[in-house]
């Protein structure tokens, strides 16, 4: 039932596993979830923490290329801030007026501030979750009923959002989120680093249990993922090139990287993947994100709990 090794097998498997990846990571379903299931019902061995990013990469890209004329914007707002003389002094005004009232109108430069500081500090949770359990995650991850378990507990985390936006929808009138709810959207996205939660999913539940429209949370979490996706795959890049001077990883496909509980893909591999999951990606993006803005959660939540069904259905088929 399991495809041994082979070279082709081997790019065979990158191919599947860029376009799953590029259709769940916009999903609130989690892409590193199905990374690993993936991988684990077709080798038996779970794809590496590192390969997973790496091809995740990918799908940083194709929303870089989607949001391209907003990331233009706030680069260039940057840019202007830090050469101006006044800059600094200005976006520390902006800031300032943000912290004691957020319902307050902001012209764009003023906006544009309080975005990259939101930015900012949502993405602060999850830097810290990452490094705190990196270890403990890719420990997890070996064992696919540890995955079923953070899967339903997401769905758990989503359902609980949906009722609380409900709720609150109507209350919610702040014309800008507040430093706090900033900062609750990004302790939400942080518990993304175990895999089954989904960081699209917990950060787009992070603007729903705050009350807030669903296209602002979705637009948010997709701009929020950026910096998430990007210094975790440059994370995980440094750590290749310093495994492929010391010999660790080769550049084509080779038994050995299929040996172990870990499937440690060759860097033409990942290559392949994340080219596969950029062009997916950017293909589905657009459904995706104008679904996400318009629907309910609960069509996934369904999808979470079956999966999770059949992981518990089919254990002995990879234990």
């Amino acid at each position: 039932m399991f495809i041994s090794f082979s070279t082709f097998n081997e790019f065979l498997l990158s191919i599947i596993l860029g376009i799953v990846q590029g259709i769940t990571e916009f999903l609130p379903i989690s892409s590193t979830a199905h990374l690993l299931i993936v991988s684990k019902y077709i080798t038996k061995s779970g794809i590496s923490l590192m390969a997973s990013n790496l091809i995740q990469f990918g799908t940083f890209v194709a929303i870089i290329q989607y949001f391209f004329k907003d990331i233009s914007v706030l680069s260039s707002h940057l840019l202007r801030r830090l050469k101006a003389k006044t800059g600094p002094k200005e976006f520390k005004s902006n800031i300032k007026n943000w912290f004691s009232d957020p319902n307050q109108l902001f012209d764009p430069q003023a906006k544009n501030d309080i975005l990259l500081t939101q930015l900012l500090v949502a993405t602060v949770p999850i830097m810290i979750s990452a490094l705190a359990f990196r270890s403990v995650v890719e420990g997890l991850r070996d064992n696919l009923y540890y995955i079923a378990i953070f899967l339903t507990l997401g769905g758990v985390l989503i359902v609980y959002s949906e009722l609380m936006h409900l709720k609150k929808i109507s209350l919610k009138k702040s014309k800008s989120m507040s430093f706090r709810e900033t900062l609750i959207i990004g302790i939400f996205q942080s518990l993304a680093v175990f895999p089954g939660i989904s960081r699209s999913g917990s950060a787009l539940a992070g603007g729903l249990f705050l009350g807030r429209n669903r296209a602002e949370s979705v637009r948010f979490s997709f701009l929020l993922s950026l910096p998430a996706l990007g210094l975790a795959s440059l994370y995980d890049l440094y750590k290749v090139i310093g495994q492929f001077k010391n010999g660790q990883i080769n550049i084509f496909p080779t038994q050995s990287g299929w040996d172990g509980n870990n499937l440690n893909l060759s860097i033409v591999s990942i290559l392949i993947g994340f080219v596969v999951s950029y062009f997916v990606g950017l293909i589905t993006l657009k459904f995706l994100l104008k679904y996400l803005s318009t629907n309910d959660s609960k069509v996934f939540v369904v999808y979470r709990i079956l999966l999770v069904l059949f992981i518990i259905g089919t254990y002995s088929v990879w234990r």
